[in-house]
C-alpha cells in the first residue's frame, strides 16, 4: 500500500511540472425557498432517473430538475432550467437524497458555457459553476468532494484522438487535468464510474478485431489507467465489442455488459468480479435479436442474482445472475430503469411525443403509470 502511495504522490509531482493545471470555476449560489410542484398538463422529457430509495429519487427533464419524496407520486421542480440540447448536453449524478450534480453543455449547438450545478441539502439550495471544459462525455462522483468529467475536443460523436480526464477535489469547485496516461485513441469511449476516490474504470467502443475490449482501468484516482482483461470468446473476435460503465453493489461485487456487433447480428454477455475489479468472469453469451436504434443497453442489478436489461425498448430479468433472460414486460419503448429491490423498480419509457415514468411492484410483470403526459 505505501508503494502505491509513494507512486501516486510522484506521479502526481510529475503531472504538476508537466502542464497538469487547475480549472476554477465562475461560481454562484441559487436559493429557492419554495419546492414547486411541477402541474401535470407540463408535456417533458426525462432522463437520469435515479431513485436512492423506496421514497427519494431524482430525475432531470428538458425544463428542471424532479426530486420525489414519496415513491414517485408526487415531484418536485427543485431546479427549473431550460434545456434546448437534450438529452445528450445533461448529464447528472446523485449520491443520495441531498447531494447531486447537474451538467449541462450546450457548447457545440450554441457555444453557450459548460454549466455545473452542486446541491448538498437535497436541492434547497445549489450551486452553480461555469467551466471551461468542452465536449463533456461522462460525469462521475464518487463522494461528495471527490469527481471525474470524461471529455473529447471532439464531443462524444466524434473521433476520440485526444480524451482528457479531469478531477475534483472539492465538490466540482475547481478541476485538474489528470492528463491520462495509457488510453489509446482507436475506440469510441462513453462512460466513466469510480467505486472510490482511488479506484475507476473507462469503457467504450473497440472498432479493431481481435479478442481485446475497450476497457480500462484506474487506481490512481484517473491519472494513470492499464487495460483490463475480459475474456471474449474466440467465434466473437471478428465482431464490434461496447461495454457499458459497470455496476457494483458493495466494493468487492460487480458486473458489466459486453455487447457484441456484426452487421444485424448483435449479442450479449455480462462479465463479473468479486475482488472490485481485479479480475473478472465471463458470463454466457446470448442473442436478443438484431438491435434497433444505437447499442446503449440500459442494465440494473440490485446484487448477484437479480438483474434487468432493456434491449430494444423491452425489458428482460434474470433471477439467476444472467445466464439465463425473460421478457417480463409488455411496456414498450423503454430507456431507463432503476430498480430497488426484486419487486419495486421504476422505468422511463417514450411514448412517442415525451417521456413518462412508471413504478412497478412486481418485477417488472406490470407497470403503473406515475406522471401521465396531457397535452
Amino acid at each position: 500500500m505505501k508503494q502505491y502511495m509513494l507512486i501516486l504522490i510522484l506521479l502526481i509531482s510529475l503531472l504538476n511540472l508537466n502542464g497538469c493545471y487547475s480549472l476554477q470555476s465562475n461560481q454562484q449560489n441559487l436559493s429557492f425557498n419554495s419546492l414547486n410542484e411541477l402541474p401535470v398538463t407540463d408535456s417533458l422529457h426525462l432522463k437520469g432517473l435515479n431513485m436512492i430509495d423506496k421514497l427519494n429519487g431524482w430525475v432531470i427533464s428538458d425544463k428542471s430538475v424532479l426530486k420525489t419524496e414519496d415513491g414517485g407520486d408526487t415531484w418536485l421542480n427543485v431546479l427549473p432550467l431550460k434545456i434546448s440540447e437534450f438529452p445528450n448536453g445533461v448529464k447528472s449524478v446523485f449520491l443520495d437524497q441531498n447531494v447531486g450534480w447537474v451538467l449541462i453543455d450546450e457548447y457545440n449547438s450554441n457555444g453557450k458555457p459548460v454549466v455545473l450545478y452542486s446541491t448538498i441539502d437535497g436541492g434547497k439550495q445549489w450551486k452553480k459553476s461555469e467551466l471551461t471544459i468542452h465536449g463533456i462525455i461522462s460525469l462521475a462522483f464518487a463522494s461528495s468532494k471527490n469527481g471525474w468529467l470524461l471529455s473529447s475536443p471532439n464531443g462524444p460523436a466524434g473521433p476520440m484522438d485526444n480524451v482528457l480526464v479531469y478531477h475534483t477535489t472539492d465538490g466540482g469547485d475547481n478541476w485538474v487535468n489528470c492528463n491520462p496516461s495509457g488510453l489509446p485513441s482507436s475506440a469510441k469511449i462513453d462512460g466513466i464510474f469510480f467505486t472510490n476516490n482511488d479506484k475507476g474504470f473507462i469503457t467504450g467502443m473497440n472498432y479493431a478485431t481481435g479478442n481485446s475490449t475497450y476497457f480500462f482501468k484506474s487506481t490512481t484516482s484517473g491519472f494513470l489507467w492499464e487495460n483490463q482483461k475480459l475474456n471474449v470468446p474466440d467465434n466473437f473476435k471478428d465482431y464490434i465489442k461496447s461495454t457499458e460503465p459497470p455496476l457494483f453493489w458493495n466494493e468487492e461485487n460487480g458486473i458489466i455488459p459486453v455487447v457484441f456487433t456484426r452487421g444485424d447480428d448483435n449479442q450479449i454477455s455480462f462479465s463479473r468480479t468479486k475482488d472490485g475489479g481485479m479480475t473478472w468472469t465471463s458470463g454466457k453469451v446470448f442473442s436478443l435479436g438484431p438491435m434497433t436504434g444505437n447499442n446503449i443497453v440500459p442494465y440494473d442489478f440490485i446484487d448477484e442474482k437479480y438483474g434487468w436489461l432493456v434491449y430494444n425498448g423491452e425489458l428482460y430479468k434474470s433471477s439467476d445472475g444472467s445466464s439465463s433472460w425473460e421478457k417480463v414486460s409488455k411496456l414498450s419503448n423503454i430507456v431507463e430503469i432503476s430498480f430497488l429491490t426484486s419487486k419495486i423498480g421504476w422505468a422511463v419509457a417514450f411514448d412517442g411525443k415525451g417521456e413518462q415514468l412508471y413504478r412497478t411492484d412486481n418485477g417488472g410483470a406490470s407497470w403503473v403509470n406515475l406522471y401521465p403526459v396531457i397535452n
